[in-house]
């Protein structure tokens, strides 16, 4: 189906739609991020510590599965079939 005379102001909302979504993520980012004009990190920043070690295993437990199951689907998918039936 065709969208007629009204296909140029769909384009231009879509169009529009992506521009603000793109600047929201954007000013997003830097609002999270951003060092904000500060010529140096805050106090609470420069105070910190980094996490210990162990703090790690979870994540990276996770990304080693995520890295292998990825690359070797077949032994998920052997554990995982009666259950998608």
């Amino acid at each position: 189906p065709t969208l007629g005379s009204a296909a140029p102001f769909v384009l231009a909302g879509i169009v529009l739609g992506s521009v603000l979504t793109t600047v929201y993520s954007l000013r997003f980012l830097f609002g999270a991020f951003g060092r904000k004009g500060l010529p140096q990190p805050s106090t609470r920043v420069a105070e910190m510590h980094r996490p210990e070690p162990a703090f790690m295993i979870p994540p990276g437990i996770l990304a080693f599965a995520g890295l292998l199951f990825g690359l070797w689907p077949k032994a998920l998918d052997s554990i995982l079939s009666d259950y998608a039936t």
